[in-house]
């Protein structure tokens, strides 16, 4: 919006400032010759303008190659990248040709409609080149987090069987803390990374099962992190109190699932009674009542 707004803004600065000069020519009429010269390079810029705007460079996201790999993302942001300088480019030599044509550009009613096209192109080029830079940093963040994250799946394996062998002795409680410590700080990275890939997981469709999948490895580094720094010396007894204790937990579960499953067996069952009786009554013309 502020480039459409500063070209006009400076015609006004330059009224405020030589108000005679405006006074003197405020009668002239620019030559038919010169508007047309004019018109025709301006025309020029608004077909230039738009060779960027309808160029290959503007199509990023449309295709599922382009999300593939850290290497296509990259192939893309290098096509950015020129795309803009090109823009910048065009932009500086619209800019000066319209300060030096200025005066004449404001006595046509004709070229103002041609200059705010232009800005208006520009505007947009302007907005759909920062929001193509924005969607390929987000899949780039999203292509490191789920290259990082899902090699730390044997790590966390091993850091999880060294910290429990670890915690089967007093004496070896420092290594233990110095385990956690260092799973601590590869689980802040690891979470670091997670966040910087959540806006393209939620915003870009082409990588909503790439992202379900990705939430599935980092709960589950989560849960594995959070079992680790759980971890502590316990003598053997307490131990074995807890190994039981977590088999009498799972029994409850199972005695209580197979008395629900029993349960179901039992109405099923006898709804389908009911509904044998119901036939063999309605079979019944005389209304007896049916021998079972």
């Amino acid at each position: 919006m502020k480039r459409l707004i500063l070209p006009f803004a400076f015609f006004a600065l330059l009224n405020l400032q030589f108000p005679s000069m405006w006074a003197q020519d405020s009668d002239f009429e620019i030559d038919p010759i010169r508007e047309r010269t004019l018109s025709e390079r301006m025309l020029q810029f608004i077909d230039d303008f738009n060779r960027i705007y309808n160029s290959n460079g503007m199509r990023f996201g449309r295709s599922v190659s382009d999300f593939e790999s850290a290497s296509h993302v990259k192939v893309v942001g290098e096509k950015i990248r020129v795309l803009n300088n090109s823009f910048q480019s065009l932009d500086f030599r619209w800019n000066a040709f319209v300060q030096s044509e200025q005066v004449e550009i404001a006595e046509s009613e004709s070229l103002m409609d041609l200059m705010t096209k232009v800005q208006q192109l520009k505007q947009a080029i302007g907005d759909s080149i920062a929001s193509l830079q924005n969607k390929c940093d987000a899949v780039a963040n999203f292509i490191e987090a789920e290259q990082f994250i899902s090699s730390q799946d044997t790590i966390y394996k091993v850091l999880h069987k060294k910290a429990f062998g670890l915690s089967l002795s007093k004496r070896l409680g420092p290594q233990l803390e110095k385990v956690k410590t260092e799973e601590k700080a590869v689980f802040e990275k690891i979470e670091t990374s997670y966040i910087k890939s959540r806006d393209a997981g939620q915003h870009i469709p082409q990588l909503k099962n790439r992202a379900d999948k990705l939430d599935e490895q980092y709960y589950t580094l989560k849960s594995l992190s959070g079992k680790i720094q759980a971890m502590e010396y316990k003598p053997f007894v307490e131990r074995a109190k807890d190994y039981l204790m977590g088999l009498a937990c799972v029994s409850v579960i199972l005695i209580f699932f197979n008395m629900v499953v029993t349960k179901i067996k039992a109405a099923k069952k006898t709804r389908d009674m009911l509904k044998k009786q119901k036939e063999l009554l309605e079979k019944n013309n005389k209304g007896e009542y049916p021998t079972i």
